[in-house]
């Protein structure tokens, strides 16, 4: 009798321990998909085909990707529960690392260059400003959402375009910010208060 209760107890152990090498299992893969997600960057490339340079400011775009995945479903469905709940959380993730690096940055690209730039998000907002022969910046593209995979070019149309607004300005992001835009992205309360946006310096 002693002997069976012995293995019973042993057995009972043994459960316990399998079930928290699972539950430790799971939750490592859980941590381990959610850094992987955060850390992957998109690859966004810019032409410019207009008669000068141009200024570009993007920003990363964290809803406009969660937009994004419920689109590619398509289905109408929503997500709720513990799957609606990973979800959020993967998002809330995205939000604060991106929060802690730099949330949009800034760069000049000359007639007929081509630039790369990496982002964390696979969909951002984008801006565009033509460098004007007086020193100002006539901004002619507000927070256009782009997806990754394809070029963006400031065409020659552009130099015709009026332009949104036209302001004597060091960088886009202080023109855009004196035309009242906001920059970068706000976390909810629920997510935790973000720091001030701070923007790589200017290239």
């Amino acid at each position: 009798g002693l002997t069976f209760g012995a293995s019973k107890v042993s057995a009972g152990s043994a459960g316990v321990a399998m079930a928290l090498h699972l539950l430790r299992r799971v939750t490592h893969a859980g941590m381990d998909e959610l850094a992987n997600w955060t850390a992957k960057t998109y690859k966004f490339s810019f032409h410019n085909d207009s008669g000068g340079a141009v200024r570009i400011l993007v920003e990363e775009d964290p809803d406009g990707m969660a937009e994004l995945e419920d689109w590619k479903l398509g289905d109408g469905i929503p997500t709720v529960g513990k799957a609606g709940e990973r979800h959020r959380q993967k998002l809330v993730a995205l939000k604060k690392s991106i929060n802690a690096s730099k949330p949009y940055q800034e760069f000049t690209v000359i007639r007929d260059q081509t630039k790369t730039i990496n982002m964390r998000s696979p969909v951002i907002k984008c801006s565009v400003a033509l460098a004007e022969w007086n020193g100002a910046l006539k901004i002619v593209e507000i927070q256009r959402r782009l997806t990754e995979g394809k070029t963006f070019t400031v065409h020659r149309g552009y130099d015709r375009s009026p332009g949104m607004a036209t302001v004597r300005a060091d960088c886009l992001e202080h023109a855009l910010l004196a035309a009242g835009v906001q920059l970068g992205f706000v976390l909810d309360e629920a997510e935790g208060t973000a720091a001030p946006a701070v923007p790589a310096p200017a290239a």
